[in-house]
């Protein structure tokens, strides 16, 4: 399917160098590249967290006092509560490392296991604990402590281990900006070890204790390597989230920068799996999207995935052509959206570099890769130019009220696809269904600020434009944003909702049918008011009849509440009765419409056979009135068709100019209108309306017959209108099934005489020796010679000496004559000899023209034609009397015989020359 590009050419078809430069743009994307970049650069998670079912005991003694039994229990928590000579608070008690031992020789082994599991989710290289201190906490508020002042360059991260102990409530978050994480340690700590680990600068935050006691271990997680790189992860992630979130919500929020309308960010994607959704982003790549799924919604922007493809062309290595597209788009839940086309890289991709990108396809990065079809890169060469296509994942951030511009071409595709046959359906279908995933996008956003104005002006836009594009959308694509306008009584917003929903199928139909129920259920019934239909359900009036007619049955049928179903049905019902009077393209609709509508309305039979009736008959095509007089001759009978008689004459009467064969009708391949006609005249005879189909036969035939001289002349006059009607017509006559009129035998006897004096040559008499008829072009003294020897009854052979122009123009007379053979002599002269004479070529055409004849009358033979015709005209064109004698002659009933020599035959004579 064609359509226009998404993203108009900018300029990067034939190759551009550089673009006119921009400071404040290029300032406004360096600042934004820079901070993506940084939250990129941390590879890991801020968090870890793992339990442990089975687990070393730590040996927990203090001042050389007995081991500290785990789980704990209620005299070991008191025993720890008297040796802690401060309280945290009234609840909570600490320990320093000073204080207590850890005396199980085991126990470093299994702390080092578990600061390994930390070490993986952080992506941060080898790291060491160092014990900090024990603290214990009881039921109530878990207290906040204080940051530390001058915490040591070294240190990455916490550790905190939770020890067996029994204990509910205490759930812990951890974050960072908007990236959080929720931890539930109490329910796997009754018998086992649960491990928190977080990075520097994680905000930690634990709810109440609601019983029982936490008793757990708290170490500083030092790198080996003793690597400083300056601020550490979280702080980064706080400082790079903080300048994206605010220059993204300046964006969205006004003009500036001017005249881009969307950003791309290229992603890691280290594994090359080209993510569709944020699921599917791994390692570094997830820390990026996470946090623009996070903060998006409440700037005002959508992120997207999209499969960004750079062809660069190169001549002698020089770069003649690049282009830039995007392949495909998808939502964060990986729901394919309407977006495509060429866009301008070095305008609105991130860092984009042109020369660097030239630099790493010269490099040969993916030179190992050339020969895998699903490679990123693939070299097409063609004499010495050659084509380097690179492709890699990116985010697309655009803002919402920017979103509806990127795929209006492919909704105007979509709409007129749907109406039209210019599109490829399925491709319309395609297309449709990406459309409503953007109507779930933006729909997502509105539930999640449903007071934000900004949310409801973009839904509001969205809607708007797909009714001025004629799109219509599946009702159940669009219910729950209707729910919500229902809710809060947004009208404007619920009218543009309703004029692009499509009420296609009852099943469809169902959920958005059951709130608009609901909410006039008790807006108007339980009020005592009335429901004006035209406020809530007009908009479906603009709608073609068949589309509005199917809207209004799956409503119907959805409605539960008799009242405000009986309600409902009233309005639709009149307005369908005025818009089906008022139908001007029947011939596109189907004729069951048309029945189901007279069964809907059989108890308004004086509207039907005066109004609607009238208006199908002025309005449709001859095709449509013979299959709906067709239809309601099948359906005679049957309830609501108890009066299919009068309805079929009522069609009949007032189409009778509509229903009338013509000569047009008829041609090298017979149009199906006359089988319809045919049938139509058995019907009318069947079903009760004899009069009815003696007028039509009646009409018909005198056309046909005055049509002699009209008909194309092309045509086989008579043969083609006794093969394809005037003999089925005769063969209905003969069954009984209709009965003739006399203008149709005025018309057969037309189409016989017609036929015979046409293609019946005279009787073919047999010559008188050698005779054979005149050929010659009797006007040049050669041709007047070759009629001479041609009417001779002696002469078998001509001798024809003329010049080479002469004796041309007799061969091109003679060519195609088989009882004549030809023969130039060295000499150059032209010998004719007569070969068998022309009788038994004259007798077979003859022969086989009456053949013809007696098939084509063979219809005829019946004793309705009899009556029709007369016996006289009877016995003369359909038994073919008069040609009897003479077909016996010429032996049309035996066995053909070819005479090898003319009846009479002289002697040989010396040729001569004439």
């Amino acid at each position: 399917m064609s359509y226009v590009p998404l993203f108009p050419s900018t300029g990067n078809r034939g190759y551009r160098k550089t673009r006119e430069p921009d400071p404040e743009l290029d300032e406004w994307k360096s600042r934004l590249l820079g901070a993506f970049k940084e939250i990129q650069s941390v590879g890991g998670d801020i968090v870890a967290y793992n339990h442990y079912a089975s687990f070393t005991n730590p040996g927990l003694s203090i001042k050389e006092n007995a081991i500290i039994p785990l789980p704990l229990n209620e005299q070991a928590a008191q025993d720890i509560k008297s040796h802690c000579h401060r309280a945290l608070a009234d609840n909570a008690w600490k320990l320093d490392h000073t204080q207590f031992q850890l005396t199980n020789p085991a126990w470093p082994q299994f702390l080092q296991t578990v600061v390994g599991d930390a070490e993986k989710p952080f992506d941060s290289g080898r790291l060491s604990p160092k014990l900090k201190h024990l603290t214990l906490y009881g039921p109530g508020p878990i207290p906040k402590e204080s940051p530390h002042k001058g915490i040591p360059r070294s240190l990455h991260g916490t550790l905190t281990i939770i020890l067996p102990s029994e204990h509910q409530g205490a759930d812990v978050n951890l974050s960072v900006y908007t990236k959080s994480h929720r931890f539930a340690p109490a329910p796997t700590s009754v018998f086992g070890v649960t491990a928190m680990s977080w990075l520097r600068g994680v905000k930690c935050e634990t709810e109440d204790l609601i019983s029982g006691y936490r008793l757990a271990l708290t170490y500083d997680l030092e790198k080996v390597d003793r690597y400083y790189p300056g601020p550490h992860y979280a702080e980064i992630l706080e400082s790079a989230m903080s300048c994206v979130e605010s220059i993204l919500e300046d964006w969205s929020s006004s003009d500036f920068p001017p005249g881009i309308e969307k950003v791309l960010f290229p992603l890691a994607d280290e594994s090359n799996q080209f993510p569709r959704s944020l699921v599917e982003t791994k390692g570094r790549d997830r820390a990026v999207c996470q946090f623009l799924n996070d903060i998006c919604p409440k700037v005002g922007c959508y992120y997207l995935f999209a499969q960004v493809t750079h062809e660069i062309t190169e001549n002698y290595g020089r770069v003649t052509e690049a282009v830039h597209t995007i392949d495909w788009v998808t939502t964060p839940l990986g729901l394919d959206l309407p977006i495509d086309g060429d866009f301008d890289a070095e305008k609105e991709i991130l860092g984009f570099s042109q020369d660097k990108l030239q630099h790493r396809d010269t490099n040969g990065d993916d030179d190992d890769d050339d020969d895998d079809d699903d490679s990123l890169s693939s070299w097409e060469s063609e004499g010495r130019s050659r084509t380097h296509p690179y492709r890699y994942m990116a985010v697309i951030i655009v803002p919402w009220e920017g979103v509806m511009s990127l795929i209006e071409g492919h909704v105007q595709i979509y709409a007129s696809g749907s109406r039209t046959s210019g599109h490829d359906p399925g491709s319309c279908e395609f297309y449709g269904h990406l459309v409503e995933n953007l109507v779930g996008m933006v729909t997502t956003e509105m539930e999640r600020s449903p007071n934000d104005k900004k949310a409801r002006e973009i839904m509001l836009d969205v809607m708007a434009r797909l009714s001025r594009t004629g799109a219509v959308l599946a009702a159940s694509a669009v219910e729950r944003i209707i729910e919500l306008s229902l809710a809060s009584g947004d009208k404007e917003l619920y009218d543009n909702i309703i004029a692009v929903t499509s009420f296609s199928t009852s099943s469809d139909a169902t959920n958005t049918v059951k709130l608009l129920e609901k909410h006039l259920t008790k807006e108007y019934l339980d009020k005592g008011d009335v429901v004006y239909w035209d406020d809530w359900l007009g908009l479906l009036q603009g709608r073609p009849f068949k589309d509005f007619r199917r809207n209004y049955t799956n409503i119907k049928l959805n409605f539960e509440n008799e009242t405000l179903s009986k309600s409902f049905d009233a309005w639709a019902m009149a307005e369908l009765d005025w818009r089906i009077e008022a139908e001007q393209e029947w011939d596109s609709l189907d004729c069951n419409m048309a029945l189901d509508w007279i069964k809907e309305r059989s108890e308004k039979q004086d509207w039907i056979l005066n109004r609607f009736l009238p208006s199908i008959t002025e309005k449709a095509g001859r095709k449509f009135l013979f299959d709906l007089l067709h239809a309601l001759q099948k359906e005679n009978g049957k309830p609501g068709f108890l009066n299919a008689t009068a309805m079929r004459r009522s069609i009949m009467q007032r189409g009778f100019g509509k229903l009338i064969i013509q000569i047009q009708d008829f041609g090298k391949r017979s149009d199906p209108i006359i089988t319809h006609f045919l049938s139509c005249i058995q019907d009318c005879h069947l079903g009760g309306l004899p009069e009815e189909a003696r007028g039509l036969m009646a009409a018909a035939s005198v056309g046909l017959a005055k049509s002699r001289h009209s008909s194309p002349p092309e045509m086989d006059w008579s043969r083609a209108i006794m093969k394809s009607f005037a003999n089925p017509l005769a063969e209905m006559f003969g069954r009984g099934v209709a009965e003739p009129v006399p203008e149709f035998g005025e018309l057969v006897e037309v189409l016989i005489r017609d036929f015979i004096s046409t293609n019946l040559t005279p009787i073919p008499v047999k010559p008188d020796g050698w005779t054979y008829d005149a050929r010659g072009c009797s006007s040049c003294h050669e041709c007047q010679q070759l009629d001479t020897f041609l009417a001779s009854p002696t002469n078998q052979s001509w001798d024809c000496i003329a010049p080479k122009k002469r004796r041309k123009h007799i061969k091109e007379i003679l060519s195609s004559d088989t009882t004549l053979r030809l023969q130039t002599t060295p000499r150059g002269v032209l010998i004719v000899t007569k070969t068998g004479g022309e009788y038994q070529p004259k007798v077979e055409k003859w022969q086989a023209a009456y053949r013809e004849l007696k098939n084509l009358v063979n219809s005829f033979r019946n004793g309705a034609m009899r009556g029709c015709l007369g016996d006289e005209k009877y016995r003369e064109l359909v038994l073919l009397e008069g040609y009897a004698k003479h077909s016996a002659e010429l032996g049309v009933a035996g066995t053909r015989r070819r005479a090898t020599s003319p009846g009479y035959e002289p002697e040989s004579q010396r040729r001569r020359v004439m």
